[in-house]
């Protein structure tokens, strides 16, 4: 018996249709539709599982002549609550590049010239490290940011000093 215009009822009894079989396995591969939910053809009424009308096997089915998990599970601990899919409502994703929730503008500017200040131009990022760094300290308090803002005045500070020492040492060397 073929099921066409079939309808869809889900686990807590919300009903989805009329849907045909493509969209059906669409909606079952895409994950809206869970393969144990019951499709219900319009025409006769019959009702069977959305896997068993798809032709998908059960959930938790092992074909024959493979192995089953041992009983204990594979020794693995069970993953903490909330971990997996679908993520957690309100869930956003990091941007490790970009800072997140950060309002001090002048600190991102101060961290990032400090960093850049030890892998190239030294003082050309340094000093105005160090300036966005002291300015940014100021707006700390109702901006965030001081971790940022200190990171910029050290880090350009001592590439900067570093610089200077070593321009000195050259000079006096040469004499």
């Amino acid at each position: 018996m073929a099921f066409e215009g079939l309808k869809v009822v889900m686990r807590d009894g919300r009903e989805h249709g009329p849907i045909d079989l493509n969209a059906l396995r669409g909606w079952v591969t895409a994950g809206h539709v869970p393969v144990d939910a019951v499709a219900v053809c319009q025409s006769t009424g019959a009702r069977k599982a959305v896997g068993e009308v798809l032709g998908l096997p059960p959930p938790g089915y092992v074909p024959p002549g493979a192995y089953p998990p041992p009983p204990g599970g594979y020794g693995y601990p069970p993953p903490p609550a909330g971990y997996g899919y679908p993520p957690p409502p309100g869930f956003q994703p990091v941007d490790l590049i970009a800072p997140v929730n950060v309002r001090n503008s002048l600190a991102v500017a101060a961290g990032y010239l400090g960093i850049f200040s030890f892998v190239c131009m030294g003082p050309l990022l340094g000093i105005p490290a160090m300036i966005c760094g002291f300015l940014a300290l100021r707006k700390r308090k109702e901006l965030g940011g001081g971790g940022r803002a200190w990171t910029g005045i050290i880090c350009g500070g001592l590439t900067t000093l570093g610089t200077a020492v070593l321009l000195v040492v050259s000079l006096l060397s040469k004499h």
